[in-house]
């Protein structure tokens, strides 16, 4: 009996040792796979969230070289709208210079045209003047003549008649010969006076009526030069404005775009950062778990056999949560992550729907990556 107890206590020793080391060695194989696929998994993940990240940036960076594009050409057809405003206002004063000076030129070829008048007229009045000098000198000479004669007249009467009534007969001829010369002389000389005066009262009108003319085109012309320079003033102020208010909008989208981009990439750090402090945090879990061994007691036999960290973590999802199924939230500064865990007859099941904030989403079940099609029809 003794000998058979020993035996079967050897037997059982050996078989204990056997199932320890197969357990150990089992223990050791789920891990080195589960160890391999997590790190197959974030590999995929970042290689994912690298390749989402950079086409993301690609995208942005063609986004903004279209931007870019698009307001450079609205730039250049600004600069040519303006250019082309300023040739018009240029072109536009040009002709009312021209305009301008054509019609000071006409003024001054008017003025002058006055002026050559009123000297042809003032010479007209001169020599009007100098004919009626002429004609008084003849009828001046022609008295003088007539006196000689009358003279003569007189002293041949003197001479031929010595009665008093023959004398009488010739003076009063020679009164009457004096009174016409000289009425007529008189009235010659009323006529020039105002034939010369009219001509000057003409000539005072015509200068004075140029004159006007003249101060009043220099003001018109003045206004005009005014009103130019401040349309061209105005309009110039109205392009610089628009411009500058385009240049503050490009420089506060390619700041905007700038702050976006360094958000980006602080994101993908921090994400790669993260993603990595939880695989070593994984890894050191699973090192310790294979370290430690789950120790149990099996109709008196000490069982040393490791049982892998899952079946563990999901053991203990068993006993903390109900039977049936159980849906939670996580938010963090990465990703929303929706956890849901389905109890059914004592084993507990973990579904996880992980969306990154850089767009891509992961569906996993018992921390492997599961499709979207079975995570829906899994978690109904």
């Amino acid at each position: 009996m003794k000998a058979e107890a020993e035996k079967r206590a050897r037997e059982e020793e050996e078989a204990r040792r056997k199932a320890e080391l197969d357990a150990e060695k089992k223990a050791k194989e789920e891990a080195a796979a589960s160890k391999k696929a997590e790190e197959q998994a974030m590999r995929k993940a970042e290689e994912e969230a690298k390749r989402l990240a950079l086409e993301e940036l690609k995208a942005k960076a063609d986004a903004e070289r279209r931007a870019r594009e698009e307001e450079a050409a609205r730039l250049r057809a600004e600069e040519d709208a303006r250019r082309k405003a300023e040739s018009e206002a240029l072109k536009a004063a040009a002709a009312e210079e021209v305009a301008r000076k054509n019609a000071g030129k006409k003024a001054i070829n008017e003025s002058l045209a006055e002026r050559r008048a009123a000297e042809q007229a003032k010479k007209a009045a001169e020599l009007e003047a100098q004919r009626k000098e002429q004609e008084l000198n003849k009828l001046e000479i022609e008295a003088q003549r007539l006196a000689r004669m009358e003279e003569m007249a007189q002293k041949k009467l003197e001479n031929e008649a010595k009665s008093e009534a023959y004398r009488d007969r010739a003076r009063r001829e020679t009164d009457s010969l004096k009174a016409t010369t000289e009425a007529q002389r008189q009235s010659d000389l009323e006529a020039r006076k105002a034939n010369a005066e009219e001509i000057k009262k003409k000539t005072l009108e015509k200068k004075l009526l140029a004159e006007a003319e003249k101060e009043y085109q220099q003001q018109q012309e003045v206004e005009r030069n005014k009103k130019i320079a401040l349309e061209a003033a105005q309009k110039k102020a109205e392009i610089e404005a628009s411009a500058k208010a385009r240049q503050d909008e490009i420089n506060q989208r390619k700041a905007e775009l700038l702050a976006r981009m360094q958000a980006m990439e602080e994101a993908r750090k921090k994400a790669a950062a993260d993603a990595l402090a939880s695989k070593q945090a994984r890894l050191e879990a699973l090192k310790k778990a294979n370290e430690t061994p789950n120790r149990t007691v099996d109709n008196g036999v000490v069982n040393t056999a490791a049982k892998p960290t899952k079946e563990i973590y999901l053991e203990e999802l068993a006993k903390k949560y109900p039977e049936g199924k159980t849906e939670e939230t996580e938010d963090t500064d990465r990703f929303r992550m929706v956890r849901i865990i389905i109890v059914k007859g004592g084993k507990a099941t973990e579904y996880k729907k992980i969306a990154f904030n850089f767009g891509m989403i992961s569906y996993k079940r018992n921390d492997l990556d599961i499709s979207e099609q079975q995570y829906k029809q899994e978690t109904r």
